[in-house]
């Protein structure tokens, strides 16, 4: 029998403070064109089509998800299949945003895809049918599935990702979060839109919400007046308006991986990711931990120094001095999952988290 000590993997916290800019916002529409909306954040938007796209695919399909690779500036788009109940495929494709060309990334193994929106480590959210939340690495073709507890709609439900990693789908006026982690719904604080009906949603940097309608609507929430508006009506230009995209490097936190884990009793390696803001003014980071054996027990770890020290089954990732959350022992439910929400104000070892700081984490099971 394997012992399970410091097999999770680790990662770096980079902490910062509150900044907002002006992103770069887009809209995929019909017959394969991508806009760009100028001075959304005014009152006179106008829209610049940016190109119109062209895909050698297996079939004829429809974007139905829109995001932007934010080292490259190129458009992500989700392809399915249009009019053939035959075609169980979804394509992942890159489209150059200066030639428009087309090529595939990833194929799915099934179609009906909505939605797209980039999480805090580049990773992709995607709804299947408005029942499945589909989680896509690009880099290794890999994906991950969990079943929502209800649906968020039938036809070509939206989502976005807000500044603590919730994803928010609004494809009938009424805003749904959907825990990533457990695939709970429960309402959202936004309220309810003008009218029912959208094909895509957005967050801004600065917490403004924005909605795409089917005929090419752009309607925005106002944190600060807690109102709805329209801020563009272009179905004459754009034609529908099945996604909105900003040019912008990721939602949430910032943090990355900085040591391996090894396989545990289950066959896997246990993952650890954070929700939440990396504002430290918001405070409201929770740690996760999966793939762990069913009712083992563990607690967290952190440093601000790294190291690779072999120690039982496992290695220890972080370097002198670490401290522990050892009065915070955790239980893995039956889903090998547990959830630690982290205090900015007092972490382990009595430190205080202020802007700028980057400590690493570990899971000790």
């Amino acid at each position: 029998m394997k012992t399970h000590s410091l097999l999770a993997v680790a990662i770096a916290l980079g902490l910062s403070s509150a900044a907002h800019g002006q992103q770069e916002l887009y809209t995929v529409g019909r017959f394969n064109r991508i806009f760009q909306i100028n001075d959304y954040q005014t009152s006179t938007p106008t829209v610049t089509e940016i190109t119109t796209w062209s895909y050698a695919g297996a079939f004829v399909g429809e974007a139905t998800g829109l995001d932007i690779d934010p080292a490259t500036g190129d458009f992500l788009l989700v392809v399915s299949p249009l009019f053939d109940p035959d075609v169980m495929q979804t394509d992942i494709i890159t489209v150059d945003s200066i030639t428009g060309i087309g090529s595939l990334i990833m194929s799915l193994p099934s179609r009906e895809f909505s939605g797209f929106d980039r999480r805090w480590d580049g990773k992709l959210y995607t709804l299947r049918d408005g029942q499945e939340l589909w989680l896509l690495d690009l880099e290794t073709q890999t994906w991950t599935v969990e079943s929502l507890s209800q649906s968020v709609g039938q036809f070509r439900p939206s989502l976005a990702v807000d500044e603590n990693g919730q994803v928010v789908s609004l494809p009938s006026g009424e805003a749904s979060v959907v825990d990533p982690i457990s695939a709970s719904i429960t309402p959202s604080a936004l309220p309810a839109a003008p009218i029912g009906g959208y094909f895509g949603n957005e967050y801004d940097s600065d917490g403004s919400f924005y909605l795409a309608t089917p005929t090419a609507q752009i309607l925005r929430y106002d944190p600060i007046s807690d109102n709805w508006s329209t801020i563009l009506d272009a179905f004459a230009q754009v034609n529908f308006a099945f996604d909105l995209a900003f040019l912008q490097t990721v939602d949430g936190v910032g943090y990355n991986e900085t040591c391996t884990g090894q396989p545990n009793s289950t066959g896997l390696s246990s993952t650890l990711e954070l929700l939440g803001s990396s504002d430290t003014a918001s405070n409201n980071l929770e740690l996760i931990s999966r793939n762990l054996p069913p009712a083992t027990f563990g607690f967290y770890i952190l440093s601000e120094q790294t190291a690779s020290q072999p120690v039982g089954s496992g290695v220890l990732c972080l370097g002198s001095p670490v401290f522990r959350y050892s009065a915070n022992v955790l239980t893995a439910d039956q889903g090998g999952t547990v959830r630690f929400p982290l205090d900015l104000t007092q972490l382990a070892g009595g430190q205080v988290a202020l802007p700028g700081d980057t400590y690493h984490f570990q899971y000790w099971h």
